[in-house]
């Protein structure tokens, strides 16, 4: 009677039965009288128009029939994919798919189907987007290759409809094979910083904030040669950048990381190679010097007070001054301090009218530098010995954070001068 109810009495048929079995035949399953259920099912059910019917079927077959039944479900789904006409029969099949692949060995039986999964350029977003979770579902080391090789297809879709909500799952599923599989992670890092050269606004930006992401992750794994290698090719990879975002992006992370730290050295080079071209530099990319620079010498200019036997700087969370040794310090502050007091005299000679908020942070960060110069000249103790207000202020500079008002300590008011300055946040890249 089943295959002859309407869609309605079938559904609330198939759930009660399935209950029943549930119930009845925990230790046998595939009972004579349940495996008449399943072939009534996979026979004629299946065929039905109904698609709420067809999902709740599948599910049911795949529950009760084992292995043997979910082999035959596996080839019906796929060869309906494949037949599918409409978007609404597309997006029920792959929910059905989805659900039955976090059930045990689910996997191994569509990985052979995995092609079928790949996307097309007229998927409606909401196809795009399981067809992506179920891609990440069916992924492993087999076929880590094969599903980032597609991805890398993906992100030069520029013209798709949504392009930023679709360029941001392709990317969250790229990081995710970058953090889980090593074997791929230099690799996806390269492509990524191709991708912040590009002319589309919306996927230069999201290569940003990838990068970020598998830095900070190699941060949290405590693994400094990893850091210092993704940096020392962020770095290479400034000389050969075009657009202004893109380049502003780079100054940006190498500013954000451990970079001070575990490759000093090639970074304090950098940041000379951009002062020295400071004049063919556009404005976002020059409030991004700027904070690497004030970083840079933040970092130095405290750790170089830290005496040989002392095992935490001012603050070791922020300034990771525990990795660097106080002595390379002072030999980098006195290049390094002349450096920053051009860069600071290019940035206020710049026209205050047409760049009103990069004269302004030269005016800050200037008058900040001044003040922390001469605090630090009193030495370890007369900087422990501020009050946590400007400990406070101390901490953030060394950061990378330029602030909106001077530091009240600096102005001797309360309120202090009103500069509004974002140069802290992520460059704009459209």
């Amino acid at each position: 009677l089943l295959p002859l109810m309407d869609p309605f009495g079938q559904y609330y048929t198939i759930e009660l039965l399935h209950r029943y079995c549930r119930l009845h035949f925990t230790r046998d399953r595939v009972h004579d009288h349940c495996r008449m259920f399943l072939e009534v099912l996979t026979s004629r059910v299946l065929l039905s128009a109904a698609r709420f019917v067809v999902h709740l079927a599948c599910c049911v077959v795949w529950d009760l029939g084992g292995r043997e039944y979910a082999t035959i479900i596996t080839a019906y789904l796929m060869s309906s994919l494949a037949l599918a006409s409409g978007t609404e029969a597309t997006e029920t099949l792959l929910k059905t798919i989805y659900q039955l692949l976090h059930t045990a060995d689910s996997p191994s039986l569509f990985k052979p189907y995995i092609r079928k999964f790949f996307l097309k350029s007229y998927d409606s977003p909401l196809v795009a987007d399981m067809k992506l979770s179920i891609l990440q579902s069916l992924l492993d080391a087999s076929t880590v290759d094969e599903i980032l090789s597609e991805l890398q297809t993906y992100v030069r879709w520029h013209h798709r409809p949504g392009l930023s909500t679709f360029l941001a799952k392709v990317m969250s599923l790229i990081v995710h094979i970058a953090i889980r599989y090593q074997s791929a992670s230099d690799r996806i890092m390269a492509g990524l910083v191709n991708m912040l050269d590009s002319t589309c606004p919306s996927l230069a930006n999201e290569a940003a904030v990838a990068v970020r992401e598998i830095v900070e992750h190699r941060k949290r794994r405590g693994d400094p040669s990893n850091t210092k290698k993704v940096l020392t090719g962020l770095s290479r990879a400034l000389e050969s950048l075009t657009t202004p975002a893109a380049r502003a992006s780079v100054v940006w992370l190498l500013a954000q990381t451990d970079g001070l730290c575990v490759c000093a050295y090639t970074v304090v080079d950098t940041f000379r190679l951009l002062v020295k071209g400071w004049t063919g530099e556009e404005e976002m990319v020059k409030q991004q010097i700027l904070v690497l620079g004030m970083r840079l010498w933040a970092f130095h200019q405290l750790n170089s007070l830290r005496v040989a036997d002392r095992s935490e700087p001012l603050d070791a969370k922020a300034l990771k001054s525990e990795q660097f040794p106080p002595a390379i310090s002072s030999q980098l502050l006195p290049r390094l301090c002349s450096i920053v007091s051009y860069l600071l005299s290019l940035a206020m000679a710049e026209d205050h009218t047409a760049k009103p908020r990069l004269c302004s942070a030269a005016r800050i960060l200037t008058a900040m530098r001044d003040s922390y110069a001469e605090l630090c000249q009193g030495g370890w103790e007369r900087v422990t010995a501020t009050t946590d207000e400007m400990r406070s202020d101390l901490q953030r500079l060394a950061r990378g954070y330029l602030h909106a008002h001077l530091p009240r300590w600096l102005t001797g008011s309360s309120g202090g001068e009103s500069l509004l300055v974002e140069s802290a946040a992520p460059p704009p890249t459209g």
